[in-house]
């Protein structure tokens, strides 16, 4: 799963050109850690992350030569858990060159919603 993070550039850079970006996760309660340093015209990141059912929180820092800013309003995220699996799975010949594949659609679904 992809999750976009998009943000703002700072109205006023203080008067001190901004070098870039800090980005800033922390996964189910584990501690923020910088997965990522952009540039400084760069407003979006895109953060792959295979952990399933988890709160992905996300915090921006601006970045300048004399040091970073405070950290930026927390967001929050859960990656989708996954469905259950098809049960039911049945083989039935049906003559000599074909066979017939049933089963029965997962009982639950993602915590996304959606099958």
């Amino acid at each position: 799963m992809v999750i976009t993070i998009g943000w703002t550039a700072p109205v006023s850079d203080g008067g001190s050109a901004l070098t870039g970006y800090d980005i800033s996760e922390d996964v189910a309660g584990g501690g923020y850690s910088i997965v990522a340093s952009v540039g400084p015209t760069v407003t979006t990141y895109d953060r792959t992350t295979t952990q399933t059912n988890a709160n992905h929180n996300y915090q921006i820092t601006a970045v300048k030569n004399v040091g970073s800013s405070a950290f930026s309003a927390t967001t929050t995220t859960t990656k989708p858990s996954e469905p259950s699996p098809p049960t039911g799975l049945n083989l039935t010949p049906i003559d000599n060159d074909t066979l017939q594949l049933d089963w029965t659609a997962p009982t639950t679904a993602a915590n996304s919603g959606q099958l």
